[in-house]
């Protein structure tokens, strides 16, 4: 593809007016934040449905429906698996299976369901808890089973990571203070970082992001295991992170903005700006997703 009198390629990106802009792979749907890619679809969360979308765009497909209080969602070959916290009490974790069908629930009667990861044929989710030091992270085999305490005892999880041995979370809710790392099967845990609410967390083969969204807010990056925070880049609302290993990105809600950082530090790249709400992001070898909540839209951009 060539786009204006340079022939420029717009990559997986469109060409309008012989310039390249982002593709909108959904538009005019109110969308909740959460989003995930395979190598098919783009998995997200509408008012009351879990929806796919194809990697280009085309049509929307609702895998499940009449659900209330999606929150966060992670998808792998099989299902997609999506946490509820509709009210106190009353939140459970759902998988709903990539061709759809009606829900199957994994966990139910959970106190404030948050960030979901799958790996290793479990479930992991955050759970904030009711405020009083009762949040942790659980896991619950992907069939189904008992679910099974990895941390408890913790001030909010809000967002989790998960690894072959380890998982990753950060104490948001309930005005949480500490990024958290924790062996999945319980047993070893190190607090990595103590700031002021952090929120934003995701991980590569070498390294932990995370990002605090007051004192300025900032994203930072830290070997696994401990040891050094290392300041990234300064960013007031930097609510959602992930990385392929070469980079980080993010988007800001304050600045409106989709950006980008090479792991180690270096050079802030604006992908996108003049969002409204930035939300949810994924990426994938060659594209970064956007879920922008206040246009209704979800986008995709080169990386």
């Amino acid at each position: 593809q060539n786009c204006g009198m340079g022939g420029k390629s717009c990559g997986v990106e469109d060409c309008q007016d012989a310039a390249c802009s982002p593709r909108v792979l959904v538009a005019g749907l109110t969308l909740s934040g959460s989003i995930a890619v395979d190598s098919k679809s783009v998995y997200f969360l509408a008012t009351r449905s879990v929806d796919s979308v194809p990697l280009d765009g085309g049509t929307v497909r609702a895998l499940a429906t009449g659900l209330t209080g999606l929150n966060y969602l992670a998808v792998d070959s099989t299902n997609v698996y999506v946490s509820l916290e509709p009210g106190t009490g009353g939140g459970s974790v759902v998988a709903v299976a990539l061709t759809g069908g009606i829900p199957s629930t994994l966990a139910p009667s959970r106190e404030g369901p948050n960030g979901v990861a799958v790996s290793g044929g479990k479930v992991f989710w955050a759970e904030q808890g009711d405020g009083g030091g009762n949040g942790g992270v659980l896991s619950v085999p992907i069939g189904g089973g008992t679910p099974v305490v990895v941390v408890g005892s913790e001030v909010g999880p809000e967002q989790l990571a998960v690894d072959s041995e380890n998982v990753y979370f950060s104490n948001w809710d309930w005005g949480g203070t500490t990024v958290v790392q924790a062996s999945r099967d319980g047993g070893v845990i190190r607090t990595l970082a103590s700031l002021p609410r952090p929120l934003g967390i995701a991980i590569d083969p070498s390294n932990v992001y995370f990002s605090n969204i007051v004192d300025g807010g900032t994203v930072y990056q830290m070997a696994k295991g401990g040891g050094a925070a290392l300041l990234l880049a300064p960013s007031p609302s930097a609510e959602n992170i992930a990385s392929d290993g070469t980079h980080v990105y993010w988007s800001d809600n304050v600045l409106k903005t989709l950006q980008r950082i090479p792991v180690g530090g270096g050079t802030v790249v604006t992908l996108m700006s003049g969002l409204v709400r930035a939300s949810g992001i994924a990426v994938d070898g060659t594209s970064v997703y956007c879920v922008d909540v206040g246009a209704s839209s979800i986008y995709r951009v080169n990386k």
